[in-house]
């Protein structure tokens, strides 16, 4: 509940200051304005676009449920939210302290026309543009056999929140392929609110990721349908079995708190998957280890030499499994680099900085790897500044 807190407190405090940057400019530009009409017009434009972000408020007292429409028409109203007022605030840099000296005023319109430039680019280009990201790691601990072994993992692909699904995970599977990775595995949260959102030609477009050893997902929060508001036409429960069906007849071996072993001879290294259970579901917004999950029976049986690749949404699961040396290398998704991250003086900066310890990228304490991809999808704006999607190929080496 943190997280949430967090954002709900940024996004009221940016709200704030915006609507009384918005008011001193009104009263600036009002006397310069001589019809009354004109006034008017600029008053309401200013009191609609302060009033974007209270559209999912809105939607939440009209509507019984959170339908694809309603997810749709909140994210439109929060992305031109952000596509008017992250200009402004450019604008208003310059120009409100300046007192009318058209030097700042140029300035601000320039700075403002470059915000808007990177935002469209982001809305355009940015969050469809994905990126394939090679990643090799060595292990004392791998079987000979698994050496360069390739596994291509991506997550968070949320369809329910894709313009045009069909095309875009067809793409997606497109640039999987292209990789001729050895095994495919997905970090989670294929919906974003509930099964219907994975249609049969959806379903037909992803059944085509190919791979030697097939196809491993995980369930993440969103699968579980934690946001559906009509559990009584739709319970969380009846949500989370018929996706997992429909993952299952896609070909994908779904790991739901179960292990699946890849074999090559005598060797053999196992995947194993951490579901979305209840136990987590109280820190799908929190950055905290989960104190309640008891992972130890799901990695009893496996043999104590056994290569461990665990699937984990949540990526401060890791800390757990780590302290009970439960897996060599962990894979997880969830974040999404809050679909904004940018390299400056060498290092990745994003906003997911504020929340996670580990929020993007590779990690590794005491021997154990944690790897968080950036997702494919977008939730809350149809944007991605910098974050690009990602599909991550990773090759494992024996040291």
């Amino acid at each position: 509940m943190y997280i949430c807190s967090m954002i709900t407190f940024i996004i009221a405090f940016t709200v704030t200051i915006v609507a009384i940057a918005d008011i001193v400019a009104y009263r600036r530009l009002a006397h310069r304005i001589s019809s009354a009409a004109g006034r008017i017009a600029l008053a309401c434009a200013i009191i609609i676009a302060d009033t974007l972000p209270y559209t999912p408020l809105a939607l939440m007292l009209l509507f019984s449920d959170n339908s694809t429409a309603t997810m749709h028409i909140t994210m439109w109203a929060l992305t031109l939210y952000t596509l008017l007022t992250l200009p402004r605030i450019g604008l208003y840099i310059w120009w409100l302290p300046a007192k009318g000296r058209r030097a700042n005023l140029i300035a601000g319109i320039c700075t403002a026309a470059a915000i808007f430039g990177v935002l469209i680019y982001g809305v355009v280009k940015t969050r469809n543009d994905v990126e394939v990201r090679n990643v090799e790691m060595s292990f004392d601990n791998l079987p000979s056999t698994f050496d360069g072994y390739r596994i291509a993992l991506f997550s968070d692909v949320h369809i329910g929140t894709m313009l045009n699904p069909q095309k875009e995970c067809r793409r997606v599977v497109e640039a999987i392929n292209m990789t001729h990775a050895d095994a495919v595995l997905f970090g989670g949260d294929l919906v974003n609110i509930r099964h219907t959102e994975l249609t049969p030609q959806i379903a037909k477009a992803l059944e085509q990721i190919r791979s030697r050893d097939g196809v491993y997902a995980i369930l993440g929060n969103h699968d579980r349908g934690v946001y559906i508001k009509d559990s009584v036409r739709l319970s969380l429960e009846e949500n989370t079995e018929r996706l997992a069906e429909q993952i299952r007849d896609m070909g994908w071996q779904l790991l739901r708190d179960s292990v699946a072993y890849i074999h090559r001879g005598a060797d053999s290294i196992a995947i194993v998957g951490i579901d979305f259970s209840d136990a987590l579901l109280d820190y799908k917004h929190s950055f905290d280890t989960p104190e309640n999950l008891n992972v130890a029976d799901i990695f009893r049986p496996i043999p104590g030499s056994t290569f461990r690749i665990t699937l984990s949404h949540l990526p401060q699961v890791w800390h757990l499994l780590r302290g009970e040396n439960h897996s060599d290398l962990t894979l997880a998704g969830h974040v999404h680099a809050s679909q904004i991250k940018f390299r400056c003086l060498g290092k990745s900066l994003s906003p997911a900085m504020l929340m996670y310890k580990e929020w993007s990228g590779l990690y590794e304490e005491q021997g154990s790897r944690l790897y968080i991809n950036d997702g494919i999808g977008a939730v809350g704006f149809f944007m991605r500044l910098g974050a690009r999607p990602e599909i991550t190929v990773i090759e494992l080496k024996r040291e």
